[in-house]
């Protein structure tokens, strides 16, 4: 007979993921960081119970603990760029203080928003998503969107934007409100992205 193995057999869950625009992979609903080289790099994954090893053409590019809960994030101190260091302060406290200072009904939303997850975490996106419309925009045209969503019922980053959309043109901003927002477009561009598989409305 064959002598027993020393090491006790592992099984893996195995992916085929791209990296997204904020330099993370999503592997069963938690999030993974990469270098930011790999950003829209296809890469795979190999899981056991407590490890996540990431790959790129073979090679093996980083390793995390698995996480144990839905929507949590695992970001290695060496995956982050310089300028995007602030952004690990990112907190429900963050959102809503910038939200304060467009509107109600902006805070509001950012209220519902956050609510809205089984996570709060999961919300982050969104939550960065809708204070970028400020931006884009102007904060009135957002504090406008952000109104008729919450009359007609709707909590999320997608309904709010094409709100904005239709209304960009009639809304008049008022002095420079929009660019006196402490909200870089730039760095909330790179790391925006969306790894949702279902919508809140």
């Amino acid at each position: 007979m064959l002598p027993l193995p020393t090491k006790p057999f592992q099984l893996f869950d195995r992916i085929t993921a791209t990296v997204a625009p904020d330099y993370h992979i999503e592997f069963d609903y938690r999030f993974y960081s990469l270098s930011p080289n790999r950003i829209k790099s296809e890469v795979q994954v190999k899981a056991s119970a407590d490890t996540v090893y990431i790959y790129y053409k073979d090679k093996l590019e980083a390793v995390h603990p698995r996480l144990p809960v839905k929507g949590q994030k695992s970001t290695l101190p060496e995956h982050i760029p310089e300028k995007h260091r602030d952004y690990l302060l990112w907190s429900a406290d963050h959102f809503l203080s910038q939200a304060r200072r467009i509107g109600p009904a902006t805070e509001q939303m950012i209220r519902n928003v956050l609510a809205s997850r089984e996570y709060e975490v999961q919300s982050f996106r969104s939550c960065v998503g809708i204070l970028r419309i400020a931006k884009r925009y102007s904060a009135e045209c957002l504090e406008a969107a952000c109104k008729q969503g919450l009359e007609s019922g709707f909590h999320s980053y997608k309904a709010v934007n094409a709100i904005a959309k239709t209304i960009k043109d009639v809304v008049i901003p008022v002095g420079e409100s929009a660019s006196g927002m402490d909200v870089d477009e730039q760095a909330l561009g790179d790391l925006y992205c969306v790894h949702e598989t279902g919508g809140s409305r």
